[in-house]
């Protein structure tokens, strides 16, 4: 028993000694998470894959990625970037987000795009 103790105890003082002196490599430091981050609350959101009518227009984003997207504008096709002005039925928007899809948040395409009217 006496044995089982020291043990323990070694053990113990093992685990807990220099944990706190391990210097982590700052590219596999843990990042805030994807899951926290939510589409700016006063934008228009596109959800990637799936329709939204802006303006009695639909618009479709796909392929999102943090330097672009795709765009369906109605009938139009085209690739978007962050920053840019694009205009659905007369109202011009700037793309103010793009969020691609991330694993952490679900297995489905979950990116979005956020646009902002000017």
């Amino acid at each position: 028993m006496t044995r089982r103790l020291a043990v323990l105890a070694l053990s113990v003082a093992l685990a807990g000694c220099g944990a706190g002196d391990v210097e982590v490599p700052p590219e596999t430091r843990a990042a805030t998470p994807h899951t926290a981050q939510t589409p700016m609350s006063d934008a228009t959101t596109l959800k990637e894959n799936l329709p939204t009518e802006v303006g009695g227009v639909r618009l479709i984003a796909f392929n999102i990625r943090a330097d672009g997207a795709g765009l369906h504008l109605g009938a139009d096709q085209r690739t978007i970037r962050l920053d840019e002005t694009i205009s659905v039925d007369g109202t011009d928007y700037t793309v103010a987000e793009l969020v691609p899809s991330d694993p952490a948040r679900g297995d489905h395409a979950n990116g979005w795009v956020s646009l902002t009217s000017q």
